[in-house]
């Protein structure tokens, strides 16, 4: 793995006129320690797919776990995302409506 990571980094080095690490310092993480943090993080991670090329609803991504939460998909092992729905009186309809909420708003920019 680190013969692959460094082949890796020489080659995006070449290609961006770069040296050195790819990623230097730390990474940033910020604990969570409300329940609006949690609500605020879990609704970006599940809007960011809509950054992705050609995807325009948030349950058909293949790779967001949003369609799970809504009853969609199975389950995996480990995704934990009772305390989320708890929020919400354990309904994923209005979770649902929390993470779609705006939108609209959004597609109009």
């Amino acid at each position: 793995m680190q013969q692959l990571g460094s082949v890796f980094t020489r080659h995006a080095n070449d290609r961006i006129g770069r040296d050195g690490p790819l990623f230097r310092g730390r990474f940033l993480s910020i604990p969570v320690v409300s329940d609006a943090q949690l609500m605020a993080s879990v609704r970006s991670v599940h809007r960011n797919v809509l950054d992705v090329g050609g995807v325009t609803d948030v349950s058909s991504y293949r790779w967001c776990s949003h369609g799970t939460y809504l009853g969609h998909r199975q389950v995996p092992p480990s995704l934990d995302f009772a305390q989320v729905l708890e929020i919400y009186g354990g309904t994923s309809l209005k979770f649902d409506q929390f993470v779609r909420d705006d939108l609209l708003g959004r597609e109009r920019e």
